[in-house]
């Protein structure tokens, strides 16, 4: 990937990011559907109104990033010859356009929602433990302002200057950094507050599998901590340091992944698939195991105890 050309690049990028875009459609669809088919009760309180202009604003920032992307490509490749100087006196690049760093933007709002929601999704695994997220939470804040160090590096950098000068670099690495420093503090989190479930029911003598096995529920806190995400993201950190053009293929499917990931998680709240969802109903059904059937008949005189306590099941 390290000899590809930078208007091959951003051409396959596209193709990567109008795919993304059609599983981001079917997601966000499923989303807005599970949000919207509730009870006039439920669909009105605060979270699930917030959910929903989460989940808009996330497709809307990606929707305007693919078309920014499209406009981009088209206009270097039948307007300004990018075929023939490979893309190097296009807008693809030229950061002084709006187009590049108004698609840095985008991703930046994004990330910051797509973060948000892992350390909301954290925090309510938690128990709701405002300490547990003072950290993820300070990253969310050094990742809006390396983001906005970032987008400021595009829009000012010298005309022919390459996108791997230093100032973006600089801006660009603890980034990623902070954003990964997220991701994997969930998944250590999670990990560990699943830990710390079992161990407490395997003490009362309860034995508890997560609906699904144990490949579930490694592949529930892998979601919900948005480590699929962070992956791309060191990907982006790693072709970026490297200077190569690959990296345009990753930035541009990251526009379409900061949405998606969150959108899983939201469609597995509604549908009660999410980590704590599923650790709830499996405590509740192998407590259930525990408990006596109610006892309907009074035993006779000489065959033992009358009125026998009825449990509640």
């Amino acid at each position: 990937m390290a000899g590809i050309t930078m208007i091959k690049a951003c051409f396959v990028s596209l193709i990567c990011e109008a795919f993304l875009h059609g599983v981001y459609t079917i997601l966000c669809s499923a989303a807005f559907y599970l949000l919207l088919r509730k009870s006039r009760v439920r669909r009105t309180t605060p979270a699930n109104i917030l959910m929903i202009i989460v989940t808009a604003i996330m497709y809307l920032a990606a929707t305007a990033h693919l078309i920014l992307s499209f406009w981009t490509n088209f206009v270097a490749i039948f307007n300004q010859d990018g075929a023939e100087n490979d893309g190097l006196d296009t807008d693809l690049n030229n950061f002084r356009d709006p187009k590049p760093y108004s698609q840095i933007a985008l991703e930046m709002v994004n990330y910051i929602i797509g973060d948000s929601v892992v350390v909301w999704r954290t925090w309510v695994i938690w128990g709701k433990n405002p300490y547990i997220v003072i950290f993820p939470a300070a990253c969310v804040l050094g990742g809006i302002v390396s983001g906005i160090g970032l987008v400021h590096s595009f829009a000012t950098v010298p005309p022919g200057e390459a996108i791997y000068n230093t100032d973006m670099v600089n801006w660009f690495e603890p980034y990623g950094a902070f954003t990964c420093a997220i991701n994997i503090y969930a998944v250590a989190a999670i990990s560990y507050k699943t830990w710390q479930n079992v161990k407490q029911h395997r003490a009362l003598g309860i034995k508890m599998t997560v609906g699904g096995g144990s490949c579930y529920g490694v592949l529930l806190i892998l979601i919900e901590s948005g480590i699929v995400y962070c992956f791309f993201l060191i990907g982006a950190v790693v072709l970026f340091s490297a200077q190569s053009s690959g990296v345009y293929i990753i930035t541009d499917m990251l526009g379409q992944v900061t949405g998606i990931y969150p959108t899983v998680i939201i469609v597995l709240v509604c549908l009660k698939m999410s980590w704590d969802s599923t650790m709830t109903s499996t405590a509740l059904l192998t407590t259930a195991q525990f408990v006596q059937p109610p006892m309907t008949s009074t035993a006779s005189e000489g065959q033992g105890p009358t009125g026998l306590h009825s449990y509640d099941s």
